[in-house]
């Protein structure tokens, strides 16, 4: 088994037995959504530093910065984190697939306009905001819906 399958299928093996890989967290709610934790933060502040140790702890995963996915990741198939072509991971490949059906139904076009329209530092202010505009609210829960 290679560490990508094992990253992504449906149980790995570690020394105090099997473990559901998909379900790492003991207070996801369901077995098939995992226990998230979301490290941010702006340059040089540790936050990939932080990432990679918790990355150490049983049963987690390091994804990294997650918001490149779409502009340096699948349109500009930069090399993953695992040293190959975005494109060609075989973890990126599997979680793309098991989301969108197939590697080639991602709607990364309109995931990165909409990732851009939302994420940018100008628009920090309206995502801690308790009331936005409409259209940014809708902006925002198609992002999360992906």
């Amino acid at each position: 088994m290679t560490l990508d399958e094992r990253r992504v299928g449906p149980t790995a093996h570690t020394e105090a037995g099997p473990v559901d890989v998909v379900a790492s967290s003991p207070s996801s709610p369901s077995p098939q959504v995992p226990g998230l934790i979301s490290v941010g933060g702006a340059s040089r502040s540790g936050s990939t530093l932080l990432t990679l140790l918790l990355g150490q702890l049983d049963g987690a995963f390091p994804v990294g910065e997650l918001r490149y996915i779409w502009s340096r990741g699948w349109r500009m198939n930069m090399l993953c984190g695992c040293g190959v072509p975005f494109r060609e991971c075989s973890f990126w490949n599997t979680v793309l697939t098991r989301t969108y059906g197939a590697f080639d139904r991602v709607p990364a076009p309109e995931l990165e306009r909409l990732q851009d329209s939302v994420t940018a530092i100008t628009r920090l202010p309206a995502l801690l905001a308790g009331a936005r505009v409409p259209s940014f609210d809708r902006r925002v829960r198609r992002l999360e819906d992906h």
